[in-house]
């Protein structure tokens, strides 16, 4: 397993609200994190997350658990298999991914950027150090269902 990990890239869109503590928490709605294979040395793939929570802390530590159920690989089957036995059927794993906040924090509602993180993915028993590249974006929450 670690010899797969070690040949996924992971790219994730964070989208995230700013509260008073200065933790930002992860909008889940408008959240998603993506890994890349690459099968028989020249085909890649992109698969995704479509249940991610978390929230990145004011020293630059994003903390992101994963829900491996909502693997989607575009193929139902692919999907089943990759959850029994590539995720050992573990319910969940945890990404966590440290920068520097000063790159992110003074980005007003609505701005963007992309940045790189030292990261360690913990899954089945196993953690595994990584770069990865983050998209970030923060929105500013008006109330339930509503985003600015």
């Amino acid at each position: 397993m670690k010899l797969l990990l070690k040949t996924v890239t992971i790219a994730s869109a964070i989208v995230a609200t700013p509260v008073l503590a200065g933790t930002w928490n992860l909008d889940s709605d408008n959240s998603h994190l993506a890994y890349g294979t690459i099968k028989k040395n020249a085909v890649g793939e992109v698969n995704r997350f479509s249940k991610v929570s978390g929230h990145v802390t004011q020293d630059g530590r994003a903390e992101i658990t994963i829900d491996l159920s909502s693997v989607e690989t575009n193929i139902d089957i692919r999907n089943d298999r990759m959850i029994e036995f590539v995720f050992r059927k573990a319910g969940s794993a945890t990404l966590t991914a440290d920068f520097n906040m000063a790159e992110v924090s003074g980005l007003s509602i609505g701005q963007t950027t992309t940045i790189d993180a030292e990261s360690v993915l913990s899954l089945a028993g196993s953690d595994v150090t990584f770069d990865t590249e983050l998209f970030v974006a923060t929105v500013r929450i008006l109330g339930p269902g509503f985003h600015q």
